[in-house]
């Protein structure tokens, strides 16, 4: 796969359906570490530091398959309570 990523920049993988894409086909998700504990938030700019997962960017499935899979805990490296809700939204987090 050396040609796509010479290609499209940057090539990630999806945690839902494990496809690999360049970056601009994917939305990036971060953890957030704070005192009332860690929370993973999309990050739209990409700018957050830290560790980050990428899912694809309109497939509500792949959100639904990471989920489901426990790939979040994975990725982070850190047990992951993920609210459905506020990944769905769609909001930065912010």
């Amino acid at each position: 796969m050396a040609g796509l990523k010479g290609q499209l920049g940057p090539v990630r993988t999806c945690l839902g359906c494990r496809a690999r894409k360049s970056q601009a086909r994917l939305r990036r998700l971060a953890l957030i570490r704070g005192p009332e504990g860690s929370r993973v938030v999309w990050d739209e700019n990409r700018t957050r530091g830290g560790r980050g997962a990428w899912l694809c960017l309109n497939e509500a499935d792949c959100l639904e398959k990471a989920l489901r899979k426990k790939v979040l805990s994975r990725a982070f490296r850190l047990e992951i309570e993920a609210d459905a809700s506020a990944l769905t939204s769609g909001g930065s987090g912010d």
